[in-house]
């Protein structure tokens, strides 16, 4: 196996692992991200595993939405919202950061809004 591959087939199965993180402590909104990631990885190093991503039964229909057309369904547009917005919240008013710090970490998760909402609906 050459190094591409190995790299490739580490941060399949990395990633895989954080978004089974997300998926036991769902307050963690990271398993979308991740999974998307494992099946790029996959793709490159193992297609076998890049299908059982894509034909999961409650994931595969999100993997294959994005992969085949960057679509983000309504539920998860909402999801995002709410996430990013109650974040918003406690970066501003309940951090300990530094107000310059949290406007920062707000502007980027407002341009990832902008561009969720950007997305197509199934």
């Amino acid at each position: 196996m050459n190094f591409k591959k190995t790299v490739f087939l580490a941060t399949g199965w990395l990633s895989l692992g954080v978004a089974g993180i997300g998926i036991i402590f769902p307050f963690l909104p990271i398993t979308m991200p991740f999974l998307l990631v494992a099946a790029w990885a996959f793709g490159e190093s193992s297609p076998e595993m890049r299908e059982k991503i894509r034909e999961h039964k409650t994931f595969g229909p999100y993997v294959r939405g994005w992969q085949d057309g960057r679509i983000v369904p309504m539920n998860a547009k909402i999801a995002a919202t709410v996430v990013i917005f109650l974040a918003s919240v406690y970066m501003w008013w309940l951090s300990p950061l530094p107000h310059w710090a949290a406007a920062a970490i707000i502007a980027g998760m407002l341009a990832t809004e902008i561009y969720i909402l950007q997305r197509p609906i199934k």
